[in-house]
This record gives structure tokens, sequence and C-alpha cells, in this order.
């Protein structure tokens, strides 16, 4: 449910006694399979059934001619979840609903109904911007990184130098920034794997390629 709830929040669950269910409330319910408690939010709550395939086993009259509520099926899903949770509760599955969360000193309301609904369409929304925006950022820092050329920038104290460590069966070769190791040789791969953002100042074609760790 991250980032609407996340460990140690302290949550105050209420039951829900007569009120309805709503799309949009997080709820507490049992997980049989995994022994422990689960809080996710409700994205639909739909009948189970067609009505007319209810009828009271005393009368023989369908349930809406007798003022009952018909069954109903909640699909539920927690907010940082690609995919809606496989297992189909009915009301008497849930413990109740989270009104409210403490972080820390702090507590705060959890939305339910439409307002809850508005608040995981957000952080959907957000998810699907920010993959844009992570994706554009990618495939500009793989243009800049060709040749290292932003190395120029860096004062020669601060210039990438490869130190070679021996150890007691191989020799490990590693790239130094300023004392800081910012890049290794990785002899299975057969190449350097240096960290972002320092790939911007190093120009790879220029490093050593060991033939063996001898």
């Amino acid at each position: 449910m991250n980032p609407t709830l996340r460990v140690p929040d302290v949550l105050w669950v209420e039951p829900y006694g007569n009120r309805p269910v709503r799309a949009g409330d997080v709820v507490c319910f049992a997980s049989p399979e995994l022994d422990t408690n689960i809080v996710h939010r409700v994205i639909s709550v739909r009948p189970s059934s067609p009505v007319s395939a209810h009828r009271s086993p005393v009368t023989g009259l369908r349930s809406s001619v007798l003022g009952l509520p018909s069954p109903v099926a909640i699909r539920t899903q927690g907010d940082n979840n690609p995919l809606a949770d496989i297992r189909v509760l009915a009301p008497a599955d849930l413990l109740g609903r989270v009104v409210a969360a403490q972080r820390g000193t702090r507590l705060r309301s959890i939305h339910g109904g439409h307002a809850g609904l508005m608040v995981a369409w957000s952080i959907k929304l957000g998810k699907a911007l920010w993959g844009v925006l992570a994706g554009v950022a990618s495939v500009v820092y793989q243009s800049l990184i060709k040749g290292g050329r932003f190395g120029f920038l860096l004062p020669g104290g601060l210039r990438p130098r490869v130190v070679c460590f021996s150890g007691r069966d191989t020799a490990v070769l590693k790239l130094l920034m300023h004392g800081h190791t910012v890049g290794h040789y990785n002899y299975r791969a057969k190449e350097w794997h240096i960290r972002r953002p320092f790939r911007l100042f190093v120009d790879e074609r220029t490093l050593p390629v060991p033939k063996s760790k001898d």
C-alpha cells in the first residue's frame, strides 16, 4: 500500500457493522494462505451472482423481495500492486475499514469511497508519469555517456584512475575517483561496471581490459 501506508504505521481499523462496503475503502482482512492480515484497497463491489438465483429456503422468495441485501463480491488491490488480488471477498471476510494511520506522532485520516479512488488513481498516474520520465532520462543518459564527454570538467585531482588490488588468488581492478570506488572490472561479463552518474566522466574505451584474473 506504499505510499498510502507503510511499515511501521499504526492503523486504526473500524468494523463496518451495517454500513456498506464502498469501492475506494482501505480494508483489513485475514489471509489464510499467508496466515496474516492484509490491508488493501477495495476496487469494486458487485453482486456475486444474479439476484434471481438467491431465494429464501423457507419462503422461496427472492432476496430483493424480502428486502434483504443480495450477496456481493469484493475485489481488492494494493495501491502499489500492478494486479488485483486473486481472492474475491465477501463482507463477512472483512475485519474492518482503515480509517486512520499514525506515523510517528502524526495521525492522518485514510480516505475511502470516491475520495479513496481518487487517491489510488493519483498514485497510478504518478507511477505512469515517473515511468515515462525515467525512460526519457535513461535514453538521454545513455546518449551522454558515450566517450565520457564530461571528463574535461573535472580537475586533475578528481579524474578517475584505475587501481589494481592483488588478492590471494585474483587481481581486482577498480576505478577510483577522489579515493572513492566508482566502478570495477567484471571478469565474468568481461566489461567495466561503473556507477551512475560517474559514467558521464569516464571514457570506457580508454580503460584497460585484462585477459584473465591473474
